[in-house]
């Protein structure tokens, strides 16, 4: 009678290690991963049980990589789902991800992936056809903030696109008296194009929010622990997604100490800065405290962070698909504000040189890595692949670029989506639920 019950309650004679996550105090893994909806999830040949949601089913034919993906997943979704931190069981060792340590210059792009129908699957049809069916639409760019001259081109490239689509669009150089321009206006929606401090932090989707006037991307918590490094590696730490180990600076901070532990080179960034402001490579421990002083010109908050070497790769978000990955290459020390928007000689590969399989592993995880932060709409994850092939998350763009030497729109041209599509695309995120108002006013 035991085994007949335990038959039907789990994947008995199916590909499995047991269960995956312990059961927290009070409750069962299960019923918590049943109840994020993730029930037959798959991630390749890997697979939540129909029959008991605690135990992951490979076909016969999941690489390592896709069960650990799959795995880091149902973690994030719990937790952001739930607001549980489900602790595992279940620890992949070996060459996790060997999949993705091989490159293949002939292989065939990816269109991308979504987390509800898999690789390769097509984009969705739009939600909205009609231009008026947006109703009066402000874009907010510009600012105060360190990124105010990107934001002003990428605002201005968004407004030409939305008017070029019949959009009635206006832009706004956004001032200490943004509330009262959006009010007086009377706008039925907002197109953020604000980069940094102010615009992409959380501050002004809480004050949308309070205003009840829907916005394109993350709501307020996406878009504060977006800005937030410091923080967002807290998060994918606790989640035991990879990004590389830091270290918080302060002025009596040990450079000896620092370097034993991360090793040199290593990075010094601002916790909330975008566009790579404020970043230097320190290669020796005399360059630390001077790497410390220029990052606090913009933020009071440093972190050092060990370098990884290898292959950069950028992974862009809209809604849940992601587009083709792009691969860069800079002839700087790394991917800084010139290799991003005024260097000419820096590369972007679409397609990334990756076979379908290890791309799909890297849209993955990009996708649950912004899912954990809570991310929404549409965004950019930056993530490196050292020497062995292994991936770590470096930050979340929650409102990138969108200027002629942005990702995102190279990402979408290699997926077939052209600019002005684009653009249309990211407006129909501020008609969803998800993240805050984003319905229309008088409808919440």
């Amino acid at each position: 009678q035991l085994l007949n019950q335990r038959n039907e309650t789990q994947p008995i004679g199916e590909h499995s290690c047991g269960s995956v996550f312990r059961n927290p105090p009070g409750d069962h893994a299960a019923r918590l991963i049943e109840a994020s909806g993730l029930k037959g999830f798959r991630i390749g040949g890997a697979c939540v049980s129909i029959k008991h949601a605690n135990f992951i089913v490979n076909d016969g034919a999941a690489t390592a990589a896709e069960i650990e993906a799959l795995i880091n997943h149902v973690a994030a979704a719990v937790q952001r789902q739930q607001g549980v931190a489900l602790v595992r069981e279940v620890h992949i060792v070996g060459e996790a991800r060997a999949a993705m340590s091989s490159a293949a210059a002939t292989s065939t792009p990816v269109r991308g992936i979504d987390m509800g129908a898999g690789p390769g699957a097509a984009m969705p049809a739009r939600i909205v056809n009609d231009p008026r069916d947006f109703g009066k639409v402000a874009v907010l760019m510009g600012g105060m903030s360190a990124e105010r001259e990107i934001s002003l081109k990428s605002g201005n490239a968004v407004l030409a696109a939305l008017q070029r689509s019949g959009v009635d669009a206006h832009g706004i150089d956004v001032g200490a008296n943004i509330a009262e321009q959006v009010l007086e206006g009377e706008f039925d929606r907002v197109f953020i194009m604000l980069h940094g401090r102010g615009g992409e932090d959380g501050t002004l989707q809480g004050m949308l929010e309070t205003l009840g006037i829907p916005y394109t991307g993350s709501g307020v918590l996406g878009s504060a622990l977006g800005m937030d490094k410091l923080r967002c590696k807290w998060l994918w730490q606790s989640l035991e997604l990879p990004t590389p180990g830091f270290v918080v600076l302060d002025d009596g901070s040990d450079a000896g100490q620092i370097i034993a532990k991360l090793g040199l080179p290593l990075v010094v960034k601002p916790s909330c800065e975008g566009s790579s402001i404020g970043m230097t490579k320190v290669t020796s421990a005399t360059q630390l405290k001077k790497a410390w002083q220029t990052a606090c010109e913009y933020d009071a908050s440093v972190i050092a962070e060990q370098w990884i070497t290898g292959k950069e790769y950028t992974v862009a978000l809209l809604g849940h698909y992601a587009l083709p990955l792009i691969r860069i290459e800079t002839s700087r020390d790394f991917y800084d504000y010139a290799a991003k928007y005024t260097a000419d000689d820096t590369r972007y590969h679409c397609p990334c040189g990756l076979d379908t399989a290890a791309e799909t592993v890297l849209q993955q995880l990009a996708l649950t890595a912004f899912e954990a932060i809570d991310g929404s709409g549409w965004g950019r994850v930056d993530i490196m692949c050292d020497n062995d092939g292994r991936p770590w998350l470096i930050e979340v763009n929650t409102i990138p670029g969108m200027t002629d030497h942005s990702l995102v729109p190279k990402a979408a041209h290699g997926a077939g989506i052209g600019f002005d599509e684009l653009v249309w695309r990211i407006l129909e995120t501020s008609l969803e639920s998800s993240a805050g108002v984003k319905t229309q006013r008088g409808q919440r």
